[in-house]
């Protein structure tokens, strides 16, 4: 099996969205993703990865992760490395395929059949427009606007409700950031006592409405396994979730989940009892949408082995 064709899709509604498809001479496809920075992370795979990519095996994973990160200048979570992870998740998809297995059964199989959730409480376009993690892009819209889980607008004004919504649905534990506006003001130098009051009230009206029933965890933007991306990673982060040992809880975020993640990709990991596992099938279970690339917002890249022995 070789590598026959890298391509790259970026969708204008989802400006920081890059997917990933590795199509290899036999027919399979191996899908991957990642976010921010979409046009450098797509420019450095045209430019740098897909010479390197096309013609190779694609089940020499680590061979492949060491080749593109090189020994200097990539070592750090630039657009190079962003790329790279969408191609090592592709490739990975690709020997799942191969295999007839599932991803978590690559690297030794699954220590649970499924893991505990949380609710990261964005809302349906948090992040969506082509910036930083900014609070100007939040983007609020207010409660009902797109659906009901408008849940960062709900943490910041009625955190209590919020709380026990997720407890309805059997969530109990949710991940809230209400320090973001004070960090950014301050460039995270300094927070007032009236800010920090202000800050901790989602608190006391979680606790007040559910006591210690919900876990609340407060967002410091690190990224165990991730989800407030795109769908992609999401599923690769469930297979990787249910296969080491040491892992605790998986992030999801239910205006995502329930909204345009099902626009993108034909299957999402089942989330029941509130608890997620991956989608059957080898490799991570699903597929991108076949419309997607039909997409009048979609801007397609291609490298092909063909092309480049034409020239």
């Amino acid at each position: 099996m070789r590598l026959a064709k890298v391509q790259t899709i970026r969708l204008a509604e989802f400006p920081n969205l890059l997917l990933v498809q590795l199509h290899a001479d036999e027919g399979l496809i191996g899908l991957g993703e990642t976010y921010f920075n979409a046009q450098a992370a797509e420019a450095y795979i045209h430019e740098t990865a897909a010479p390197y990519l096309l013609g190779k095996d694609p089940q020499r994973i680590d061979r492949h992760a060491r080749a593109l990160q090189t020994y200097v200048g990539y070592s750090s979570t630039g657009a190079e490395m962003r790329a790279n992870s969408a191609i090592d998740i592709a490739l990975w998809d690709l020997f799942g395929q191969a295999t007839g297995q599932p991803i978590y059964q690559l690297p030794g199989g699954a220590c649970r059949e499924d893991i505990r959730i949380y609710n990261t409480c964005a809302g349906y376009r948090y992040v969506r427009a082509e910036s930083a993690q900014l609070v100007s892009n939040w983007g609020l819209v207010g409660p009902g606007r797109e659906g009901p889980y408008e849940d960062l607008e709900a943490f910041l004004y009625r955190a209590d409700e919020l709380a026990e919504s997720l407890l309805g649905q059997t969530i109990d534990g949710m991940k809230i950031w209400p320090l973001d506006p004070f960090a950014e003001a301050s460039n995270g130098s300094y927070i007032s006592a009236a800010d920090l009051a202000r800050a901790v009230e989602p608190l006391k009206k979680i606790r007040l409405a559910v006591g210690d029933r919900m876990d609340v965890m407060i967002e410091m933007h690190g990224h165990a396994p991730h989800d407030c991306t795109g769908p992609v990673v999401l599923t690769a982060s469930t297979h990787l979730s249910v296969n080491l040992h040491n892992a605790l809880i998986q992030e999801t975020v239910r205006a995502f989940y329930s909204g345009w993640y099902g626009e993108l990709v034909t299957d999402l990991p089942p989330i029941s009892n509130g608890r997620i596992k991956p989608p059957a099938g080898p490799g991570p279970g699903t597929r991108l949408q076949p419309d997607v690339l039909r997409r009048p917002d979609a801007s397609v890249r291609t490298a092909s082995l063909a092309a480049s022995a034409v020239r």
